[in-house]
C-alpha cells in the first residue's frame, strides 16, 4: 500500500522511501526537480509525486496522481522510430560478423590471394573488433528481457541489477567499439588498393556502430551513477 510507505527528507532537497532500496540495500534517493516531482537518483528516468499531508509529513502520490509522468519526447526519441534503427543497427553488425567465417571458407576455396597491405589488415581488424563491442551490451540486454519475460520477479533480483550495470559497461567499451569502426573508414576510403566492397562495408558497419550507440544513449546505458 502507498500510504503505508514512509518517506523521510534525509536532507533539503533529498527524500528516501524506507521500502524502496537499491542493489546495495540503502534506500533509494530521490531529488526535486520540478514543484512536486522528485526524480530517482539511481535512475534519471524514474519520477515520481510526493507531497506534505496536512500534519506536514512527506507522502508519495495516491490514487488521484499518476504514478508515472509521461513525457512528450522529441521525434527521434520516439519508440517508433529507435526500435528500426535499432534493429537495422544490430541486424547490420551481425551480418558483418557473419560475413568473416565465410569470406575465410571462400578465400580457402578459391586458392591463394593478395596478401593485404598493413594498412587494410589493420582497417579489417579494426571492422571486427568493432562489431563484437556493438553486439555485446544489446545480446546480455536481450538476455536480461527474455530473463523477465520467463519471470517477472527477476527484475527486482539484485542479480538483475547486477547484469544491468555490466550492460552500462559493455555499452561504453561499445563506444570504443563506434570508434574503432570510425577509425577503419579513414583508413580504408582514402586507400587505393580498397576494393568498393571494402569501403561501403566499412562504412554501413560504422553508421550501423553509430546508430546503436545512439540508442544506448537514448535508452540510458551510458548513464554512470555510482549510487546504482
Amino acid at each position: 500500500m502507498l500510504d503505508q510507505n514512509v518517506v523521510h527528507m534525509v536532507e533539503p532537497g533529498t527524500l528516501v522511501i524506507d521500502t524502496v532500496r537499491g542493489s546495495n540495500g540503502k534506500p533509494v534517493e530521490w531529488h526535486e526537480v520540478e514543484p512536486g516531482v522528485w526524480q530517482n537518483a539511481a535512475n534519471p528516468l524514474r519520477r515520481r509525486y510526493f507531497l506534505k499531508n496536512a500534519q506536514g509529513d512527506w507522502e508519495m502520490s495516491r490514487n488521484g496522481d499518476p504514478m508515472q509522468i509521461m513525457q512528450k519526447v522529441s521525434w527521434y526519441q520516439h519508440k517508433l522510430v529507435m526500435l528500426p534503427v535499432l534493429v537495422l543497427s544490430i541486424a547490420t553488425v551481425l551480418l558483418s560478423v557473419l560475413m568473416w567465417p565465410l569470406s575465410v571458407i571462400w578465400r580457402i576455396r578459391s586458392g591463394p590471394q593478395a596478401a593485404l597491405s598493413p594498412v587494410l589488415r589493420t582497417a579489417r581488424n579494426h571492422m571486427r573488433l568493432a562489431g563484437l563491442l556493438s553486439l555485446l551490451p544489446w545480446a546480455l540486454y536481450g538476455g536480461i528481457l527474455l530473463a523477465y519475460l520467463n519471470n517477472s520477479l527477476f527484475i527486482a533480483l539484485p542479480t538483475c541489477a547486477i547484469l544491468l550495470r555490466v550492460v552500462q559497461i559493455l555499452a561504453w567499451l561499445a563506444v570504443g567499439g563506434t570508434t574503432v569502426a570510425l577509425r577503419a573508414v579513414w583508413l580504408t576510403w582514402p586507400n587505393r588498393e580498397a576494393s568498393l566492397v571494402s569501403r561501403v562495408h566499412s562504412m554501413a558497419l560504422a553508421l550501423a556502430c553509430l546508430r546503436a550507440t545512439a540508442v544506448a544513449w537514448q535508452g540510458s546505458f551510458l548513464i554512470w551513477n555510482w549510487r546504482y
